[in-house]
């Protein structure tokens, strides 16, 4: 028995390229890990499988159509979406992880921040009052009811629990294994799920391994594989495919099927047909590229976003422009108009007064600008109390806003944008920045507004008969 496995190994060995030769030799004199670093990357730890999982013919397995899509910037990679369906069954698995970059989306410009919304297919509660970062984002998902975003690693974990849910070895078949395969390996060793995952993935292929074998590599633009609409489109001779990643994993099950029905293949000849390899085998070929990975996040602020689809063509992907607005770009900008306004009041005689009173009014429009503040919006209230505002006059008022009682440490003295609440209509309120205040009477923030009373008649506000907002404020952008 123990000669029949030396032989085994003796002979994978002679099968493996240089660089698993080489991995093979280490861990025959004892070991069973190789860790590799290099400057700038991240650890990547290769675990050596038993020969008989390689070696020999996998009599039961389960085949999962494994899709899936990345977000990635100039220093960290993250697996967005994953889609797993089992060929011919129904069961399958689909989540969505919440993007790290929305965890300073208060800083974003509001342009930006809804093109990036629109294109990761993204929605945020309108009753979530929680910090910054810990937003209730939900994925609009086409067909099914939207779903919460999770964690990368609860996402990751879901995967590894519906793949062990199949009480089979699994055999992964992706579109093209260079696309998906290494930011998910390089994450699931990062979470440390490695060793769980290679006991269940006997190993990995992909469709575009096979169309290559059944001489279909007039599809090739050199040596970028193609998408999987054209490989699809070219099986079932039509040209009206249409593919997203909801539905991604389906029509590579369904491209499978056919190429397999059309040229008479059963599934363990499939695979030997479309680039069959191991985990091991698959990350000892490509450390490097895994090793490229950036998996730590770290907090700062992107120029640009891409996301990348696996069903996509190589080197195609959806870039999203992102800006970046600061509370400091805000200070600069006003003091640069009260320079300016300083300036030329010095070299202007006193009839240039209305030049002096359109930068101020240039400065004020700049510092209302929808560009500085968060989109949410938090009702104000009258504080208990009457209020009575002559005709033709104007008030300071209080005004109570319940929906930051939790954040009122946080964000005391710091400044907001009071607007008039759009139902409100019995007076004018000014929009103008105010501080958030801590309320001697109440335990709600108080914020102060200015009510003006544009009829000649005297006004009464009292909080007995107006129980409705009467303002919103929106918060700084960070």
């Amino acid at each position: 028995m123990i000669e029949r496995i030396r032989k085994q190994r003796a002979r994978l060995v002679a099968s493996l390229p240089s660089a698993d030769r080489e991995l093979q030799m280490a861990e025959e004199v004892g070991f069973n890990k190789s860790v590799i670093k290099a400057k700038g990357g991240i650890p990547i730890t290769s675990f050596q499988q038993e020969p008989e999982e390689t070696g020999t013919e996998l009599k039961q397995f389960k085949t999962v159509l494994l899709t899936g899509s990345l977000l990635t910037d100039s220093s960290f990679s993250q697996i967005f979406q994953i889609s797993a369906t089992v060929l011919g069954q129904s069961n399958s698995y689909y989540q969505c992880s919440f993007p790290e970059v929305l965890k300073k989306s208060n800083s974003l410009n509001i342009a930006s921040r809804k093109e990036l919304m629109e294109t990761l297919q993204l929605k945020s509660s309108k009753f979530d009052v929680s910090k910054e970062g810990l937003l209730n984002v939900y994925y609009k998902h086409p067909k099914n009811s939207s779903a919460k975003t999770v964690t990368e690693k609860d996402l990751l974990l879901g995967l590894l629990i519906f793949l062990q849910g199949l009480g089979e070895s699994v055999v992964l078949f992706l579109h093209n294994k260079d696309t998906l395969l290494p930011t998910l390996l390089a994450k699931i060793n990062h979470y440390e799920l490695f060793d769980n995952f290679r006991t269940i993935v006997h190993c990995c292929c992909d469709l575009s391994g096979l169309a290559l074998t059944l001489r279909m590599d007039n599809l090739w633009s050199g040596k970028d594989h193609p998408n999987l609409r054209a490989i699809a489109e070219n099986v079932d001779g039509c040209n009206d495919k249409e593919i997203s990643q909801e539905n991604a994993s389906s029509v590579l099950g369904t491209t499978l099927s056919k190429l397999m029905q059309k040229n008479e293949l059963t599934i363990q000849r499939v695979l030997e047909m479309s680039n069959k390899v191991s985990l091991v085998q698959y990350m000892t070929a490509k450390v490097n590229v895994i090793k490229a990975v950036k998996v730590e996040f770290k907090a700062r602020k992107p120029d640009l976003v891409e996301l990348i689809h696996s069903h996509q063509a190589f080197g195609t992907s959806t870039q999203v422009q992102l800006i970046w607005t600061t509370l400091e770009e805000i200070k600069k900008m006003l003091k640069s108009s009260d320079k300016k306004s300083a300036s030329n009041a010095s070299v202007q005689d006193s009839g240039d007064g209305d030049n002096e009173l359109k930068n101020t009014a240039a400065a004020k429009a700049k510092l209302l600008s929808a560009e500085n503040w968060e989109t949410k919006t938090y009702k104000c209230f009258l504080a208990p109390g009457s209020t009575t505002i002559n005709g033709d006059e104007s008030k300071s008022l209080e005004l109570r806003v319940p929906a930051l009682q939790l954040r009122l440490t946080e964000l005391r003295g710091k400044y907001a944008l009071v607007e008039k609440h759009p139902d409100f209509s019995l007076c004018h309120i000014e929009s103008e920045p105010s501080t958030i205040q801590k309320s001697d009477l109440s335990m709600f923030p108080i914020i102060s507004v200015t009510a003006r009373n544009t009829t000649a008649k005297i006004l009464t506000l009292d909080s007995k008969d107006i129980s409705e907002p009467i303002a919103t404020v929106r918060l700084t952008v960070d």
